[in-house]
């Protein structure tokens, strides 16, 4: 059993007591009711491998490093997602190479190379905060739903008793006007309720803020998977790269904007009418006037999505075709949300666009 061992038993009880957005993912995995479907569905798929690959995966899932954990989640679930299309190999031999999967894809082989691209660190504590603050506010037995329509992250842990204080003073005897808290530690805290008489408690909604995000923080894993297995590309299998976002703020634009560089606008001066929208050709396949990384098919990006009528995560996919690749491939068989493709093509120029897969 993975999740009964010693190594994670242990850990479990170094951080028992501890709130779930506090602890290394495996702690949450191992502990937690909401995901019991998802230690049962990741056993399953482990015995499906071969001795020396479970072990691997094994090691890195329950380390306490969230990076490591999360890299073997991904690969691991990608597994059962293919598994459930059809044929598919984990780390084949192929042409003296072993990318992480062959699958079918219609009459295709594909060869598949994955990699999670976990939050920086400034992220992870944001969100840790941010998780905190909202725990907080719900603690609170007042009946209420409180929107925190503000919230700058400080250096400094949050002054959690000031903070409850304050909410619960305002929510006494002012709550029709909002209120901004601040702590020594720089944390600030813009805050508006709604009376609602039937609730025991507060509950919360918010905050919806989104920061500055790019395709720069996807470019290296991009570069590095694009540039692997060099004798099965050469060989001319279709070969594509499979990324885990775990950031909130990546989307598959990003991934588009990381192979084919920031999105320019053209606009008629006089009509105000957008003309065309191109690319500035600074990202990954393009060098001056050559393309790079004319083997890579394509790019699978998936993010994570909890189901709660299975008590586990899924994985929720989009796909960006490579325009320039010397072996495409349609990936029609996969559950897919939405494809970055070619929509027209002639002698002048490459037109492409986002192509729903899902019913409207």
């Amino acid at each position: 059993m993975i999740f009964d061992t010693a190594e994670v038993r242990q850990l479990c009880e170094k951080h028992r007591g501890e709130e779930d957005f506090r602890v290394p993912k495996i702690v949450f995995l191992a502990r937690s009711d909401s995901v019991a479907g998802e230690r049962e569905y990741i056993e399953r798929l482990a015995a499906l491998v071969d001795e020396e690959k479970r072990i691997e995966w094994v090691n890195s899932l329950t380390a306490p490093d969230d990076g490591k954990h999360l890299g073997a989640w991904f690969e691991i679930m990608l597994f059962g997602l293919l598994q459930e299309l059809g044929p598919v190999e984990v780390q084949p031999d192929i042409e003296g190479d072993s990318p992480d999967f062959r699958f079918s894809a219609g009459t295709q082989n594909v060869m598949l190379e994955a990699r999670a691209v976990i939050r920086s660190a400034t992220e992870k504590t944001h969100d840790i905060r941010t998780s905190e603050i909202l725990s907080a506010l719900r603690t609170i037995r007042r009946p209420f739903l409180v929107r925190v329509r503000g919230l700058v992250i400080g250096s400094g842990a949050l002054e959690k008793e000031k903070f409850l204080g304050t909410v619960r003073d305002w929510l006494d005897n002012y709550p029709a006007q909002p209120i901004q808290f601040q702590d020594s530690g720089g944390n600030r805290v813009v805050l508006l309720a709604d009376p609602m008489p039937e609730l025991t408690q507060v509950v919360t909604v918010g905050p919806t803020t989104r920061g500055t995000v790019s395709g720069e923080v996807i470019r290296n894993p991009l570069k590095k998977k694009a540039g692997q297995h060099q004798n099965l590309r050469k060989a001319g299998h279709p070969y594509v790269v499979a990324i885990l976002l775990e950031s909130w703020q990546l989307t598959a634009e990003e991934v588009v904007e990381a192979w084919f560089g920031k999105q320019q606008t053209v606009i008629n001066a006089e009509t105000m009418q957008v003309i065309e929208q191109t690319f500035d050709r600074s990202g990954l396949h393009f060098f001056g006037s050559e393309i790079h990384h004319t083997s890579v098919s394509g790019t699978l990006v998936f993010r994570k999505e909890y189901a709660a009528r299975l008590r586990r995560h899924t994985l929720r996919a989009w796909f960006v075709q490579n325009p320039f690749a010397t072996v495409p491939i349609p990936l029609l068989s996969l559950p897919i949300v939405s494809s970055y493709v070619v929509t027209r093509r002639n002698s002048t120029g490459i037109w492409m666009g986002w192509v729903s897969a899902e019913p409207s």
